[in-house]
């Protein structure tokens, strides 16, 4: 039996996305890397050949209103995580944020409230929240 995987749109094709959490995606059997979104069409293109999304986009509100997408990651500057984090809140999807989830403490709040107010989960990442300390 084939189990249904969360088809998530990653937003951001840095180097600290490609280098640290790209490649951990296909660690998780739950996720299917759907589509990836970068300003810059060659490291959308990079990625999604890299990492096996199947589809690549240079502009986020064309991928959210393409794709049919259960979640999104977004990484890249705390300005962007906000902006962007409210986006596809609004398009009704769950989100990841890089840390920090914003420039400001309000704008951090906000960006929570309006997770809250959608009735969505909104995360920061923080690594290794939940690991136990092996050093």
């Amino acid at each position: 039996m084939s189990v249904r995987k969360a088809r998530i749109g990653f937003i951001g094709c840095g180097s600290h996305a490609s280098s640290s959490l790209y490649p951990a995606i296909h660690t998780i059997p739950q996720i299917e890397l759907a589509a990836v979104c970068d300003l810059k069409e060659e490291l959308a293109r990079r990625n999604a050949r890299s990492f096996g999304a199947l589809r690549w986009y240079t502009d986020v509100k064309e991928m959210l209103r393409r794709e049919e997408l259960d979640g999104a990651i977004i990484v890249g500057p705390p300005q962007m995580h906000c902006e962007l984090g409210k986006l596809c809140l609004d398009a009704g999807l769950p989100i990841l944020v890089e840390k920090p989830s914003a420039v400001s403490h309000r704008e951090a709040v906000e960006l929570a409230q309006h997770a809250e107010d959608a009735g969505l989960w909104g995360a920061v990442a923080y690594m290794k929240r939940y690991a136990v300390c092996g050093w």
